[in-house]
C-alpha cells in the first residue's frame, strides 16, 4: 500500500497472520488487503502515514466484519470450489483428493491430533476427519 510520503508498505507476515486468526470464518483478509491497497491507489490524498496504517488496516477489517457478508461469502466459495474440484469421487481411498490427504487427522490421537486440526484449520480453513470439516462459522 502506498503511503502518503510515497513509500509502499506491506503487513509483515505475523500482522496479517494475526488478522487471519482474529477475523477467520468472518473477513476473507487477503481481499480486504487487496481492497485497502487499491483504495490507497486511487486515493493519493488520503493515505496513510507509517503510523496510521495498521490503525487504517484494522479499522478496515473491522468495518468489513460489520458488514457481515463476508463470512457466509467466504465459506460458500470455498465449499463451492472445493466440490466444483472434487466432483468425481468414489469411495477408495485412492481418489481422495489430495487436500483431504494433506489435512488427515483421523490417525493421530490426544493432544497431537488437536494441535494439527488447529493448524490445519488455520492454514486451509478445513481438516479432514473421516469427513471434511471447515472451522466454525
Amino acid at each position: 500500500m502506498l503511503l502518503n510520503d510515497g513509500e509502499n508498505w506491506e503487513p509483515a507476515d505475523d500482522l496479517v497472520l494475526k488478522w487471519k486468526t482474529h477475523f477467520r470464518g468472518k473477513v476473507d483478509v487477503d481481499r480486504e488487503l487487496v481492497k485497502m491497497e487499491l483504495w490507497c491507489d486511487v486515493n493519493p490524498k488520503k493515505r496513510k502515514t507509517k503510523k496510521g496504517i495498521e490503525t487504517f488496516c484494522l479499522t478496515w477489517l473491522n468495518n468489513a466484519e460489520k458488514a457481515g457478508n463476508g463470512a457466509k461469502t467466504l465459506q460458500k466459495s470455498q465449499e463451492a470450489e472445493f466440490a466444483a474440484r472434487h466432483k468425481k469421487r468414489t469411495s477408495s481411498i485412492r481418489s481422495r483428493p489430495i487436500d483431504e490427504g494433506m489435512t488427515d487427522v483421523s490417525f493421530l490421537f490426544g493432544e497431537e491430533k488437536i494441535m494439527m486440526e488447529q493448524f490445519y484449520l488455520t492454514r486451509y480453513g478445513f481438516f479432514w476427519d473421516g469427513e471434511l470439516k471447515y472451522g466454525a462459522g
